[in-house]
């Protein structure tokens, strides 16, 4: 050190490459967090598509094991330690799977299809309707066409 020679290092503001920084930390957070650009708000290049899936998988890899983990802790851990109070009773969670509109409606149309289908060949109607998970419909008979009433002389709106 007393014999040594200095040289100045000075790094340039170009050198710092502030914006790459800022978005090396950015994603290497997310990396380490599982978390997608759209559900920090970053939807440079996300639509409405990729952000649902996102959400999907975000859902279904990262916080259903969580919630399984979770689940599996107070039941076998804090439960036991009601004694005969805990018995029957157990900790579960709603499914925070997003749904898939779409196929929802396109599973009861299906649904209402078979069901009519199959009360037209002789099935029994409330049966058919429990079987296919829909509500049973009461018979008021056929409107009259000039006056929009069924025969049980309650009007259609």
């Amino acid at each position: 050190m007393e014999m040594g020679k200095f040289s100045e290092r000075k790094i340039s503001q170009r050198d710092m490459e502030f914006v790459n920084l800022r978005n090396f930390s950015r994603e290497a957070m997310m990396e380490a967090w599982r978390i997608s650009k759209a559900m920090l708000g970053h939807v440079d290049d996300v639509n409405r598509a990729n952000n649902e899936a996102q959400r999907a998988i975000f859902a279904e890899r990262i916080t259903v094991p969580r919630l399984e983990r979770w689940k599996k802790l107070l039941n076998h851990k804090l439960l036991p330690k009601f004694g005969g109070l805990g018995e029957g009773y157990e900790f579960d969670y709603d499914d925070p799977t997003p749904g898939n509109a779409g196929e929802d409606r396109a599973d009861s149309t299906a649904n209402v299809g078979n069901a009519v289908s199959l009360i037209t060949t002789g099935f029994d109607p409330d049966e058919t309707l429990a079987a296919f998970g829909l509500p049973p419909l009461t018979w008021k008979g056929p409107p009259d066409p000039a006056t929009g009433v069924g025969s049980s002389g309650e009007g259609e709106a």
